[in-house]
């Protein structure tokens, strides 16, 4: 994929196939980045947004993260206790975390604690806390959105570089949630 062609910006939300609250998380948060907030200039989506929530076929986790895919990529993780008690989720949760790591500013993990006693294990990234938020499903989902557009834009719009197709991922990142 030519630099032209490429998003600027693929989110990726990741979460464990028996946490079935997952679903409805990941297609609250892909609705909104997936929206009219996000749109080039053509007009089309500007975000991508894909999940990884199945074992890919003959494997016990999902398919890779394509880190090639977009300008940047932004890994959210649904953390809670399936994930952790599956010796194979974790270590691909931690070898995305290691991934990130590597890339420089081009991608970054974004881990949101789903439970009390996850919040406590170890990822150098800050994770978020869905937690300890009260409230209604929808008031959890749109400050979780706040959270990462928040965390999106420290990361890569004091980071990003005017590309020659365009807008930066900044100019996404600046509109209003």
């Amino acid at each position: 994929m030519s630099n032209a062609d490429r998003p600027l910006l693929c989110l990726y939300l990741v979460w464990h196939p028996f946490f079935s609250y997952g679903v409805r998380i990941a297609e609250r948060l892909r609705r909104y980045f997936r929206g009219s907030h996000f749109l080039t200039v053509a007009g089309a989506p500007g975000v991508s947004v894909l999940y990884r929530s199945d074992s890919a076929p003959g494997m016990p986790v999902p398919l890779p993260i394509d880190w090639d895919d977009a300008e940047a990529t932004a890994v959210v993780l649904l953390v809670e206790s399936s994930l952790v008690s599956d010796p194979a989720w974790w270590d691909y949760a931690h070898n995305l975390s290691r991934r990130t790591k590597t890339s420089g500013l081009l991608a970054r993990l974004f881990p949101v604690a789903l439970e009390s006693e996850i919040f406590n294990l170890v990822f150098d990234e800050q994770a978020m806390r869905w937690d300890c938020r009260g409230g209604e499903d929808e008031d959890r989902g749109q400050r979780l959105i706040r959270g990462l557009i928040r965390m999106l834009w420290h990361h890569f719009g004091r980071n990003s570089q005017t590309t020659a197709t365009g807008p930066t991922v900044a100019d996404y990142l600046a509109r209003k949630v």
